[in-house]
């Protein structure tokens, strides 16, 4: 596939080296392009870089990874979105507010982004995962780590289920966009449990289990 990833910090870069490393073509738009090359190059990676706005367009399939504070200014730059799959991995949540749910039970943060964009099929995932997980390894004592998504369309939820299982993660389709305002307090619940001092967010991940 080919996919644009619109934010270059930690978590857009380990979605960017294993989804590349996952032979698909990757576009990790920043506004830092410099470190970033840098960076590629170091790690000997197969990426191309570009703006936010060149990334969004080159591409159908669309990661949005962005912190909470720049997220709308940063979608409303991207251009027209019309028929392209957006990925809402981000979180509303505040770094200066020890990380504090910033939305309510009424509208997740995905619902609000999905307003910005109408023409665009937007699916929350990849929000309750660290990336240093990703990168450590996604198998914990035989299981693979739950990677939940949601949306309202059914082509754009099979695509992001497809990336889930190329990361080795256990894709569960949990509903509508709606149920967005269940998956994002799932971050938060993360943090809480990775800022524990016998605790690292790379070695923790949530796992459904059925029987």
């Amino acid at each position: 596939m080919e996919i644009g990833i619109i934010g270059s910090g930690n978590m857009g870069k380990a979605l960017a080296r294993l989804l590349s490393q996952k032979n698909h073509i990757v576009t990790l738009g920043t506004r830092r392009p410099v470190e970033i090359k840098q960076w590629i190059i170091k790690n000997e990676l197969k990426l191309k870089t570009a703006s936010h706005k060149e990334a969004a367009a080159a591409n159908d399939i669309i990661l949005l990874v962005t912190a909470y504070r720049e997220t709308r200014d940063i979608v409303l730059g991207l251009g027209d979105l019309s028929g392209k799959i957006l990925v809402d991995c981000t979180n509303p949540e505040d770094p200066d507010h020890n990380y504090e749910h910033r939305r309510g039970a009424e509208i997740s943060w995905s619902e609000e982004i999905a307003s910005w964009i109408p023409t665009a099929s937007v699916v929350k995932a990849f929000n309750h995962v660290y990336g240093s997980m990703l990168i450590k390894g996604t198998s914990f004592g035989g299981g693979q780590a739950s990677l939940f998504y949601c949306g309202d369309h059914e082509q754009a939820k099979s695509t992001v289920a497809t990336l889930a299982r190329d990361l080795e993660l256990d894709p569960i389709d949990v509903g509508m966009l709606k149920r967005a305002r269940q998956l994002e307090p799932l971050a938060e619940l993360l943090v809480h449990l990775a800022s524990r001092p016998d605790s690292d967010g790379g070695d923790l991940a949530f796992k459904l289990l059925t029987r």
